[in-house]
């Protein structure tokens, strides 16, 4: 019998803007461990080594995320990147990112709401 593996998940919200204009977007991230859920973040930022680099929270791997962009797009006149992260209890064990625009409030609760089971309890505090 193989061991039961206990899914991670995180809640996170983030916006940045630069020239390009303004990005803000809630993220539903899974894994079966945090270095494939820092992984999957990287690969979703583009971010060219998509390396896990011993990172130990959700806000080491934005903070990574966030130079990485300060240092490949400093002509790009990026300004402002922040974020917020909620560790949760995944309803499945299926590793995922998935994410939706913070403008569409409905779907974000939604989005939330589906893939973990302690959504509101969290969000409620």
């Amino acid at each position: 019998m193989t061991p039961k593996i206990n899914f991670i998940g995180f809640y996170i919200t983030y916006e940045f803007y630069g020239s390009d204009g303004v990005e803000s977007v809630a993220t539903v991230v899974i894994g079966e461990n945090f270095e494939s859920i820092a992984n999957r973040l990287f690969k979703e930022f583009s971010v060219e080594d998509d390396i896990y680099a011993g990172e130990k929270t959700i806000g080491d791997v934005m903070e990574s995320i966030k130079n990485y962009i300060l240092e490949k797009y400093p002509y790009d006149n990026f300004k402002f990147f922040s974020y917020k992260y909620w560790k949760m209890r995944p309803k499945n064990n299926v590793e995922l990112l998935e994410s939706k625009k913070l403008l569409d409030t409905r779907a974000c609760l939604k989005l939330g709401r589906a893939h973990f089971s302690d959504f509101d309890s969290v969000m409620g505090k």
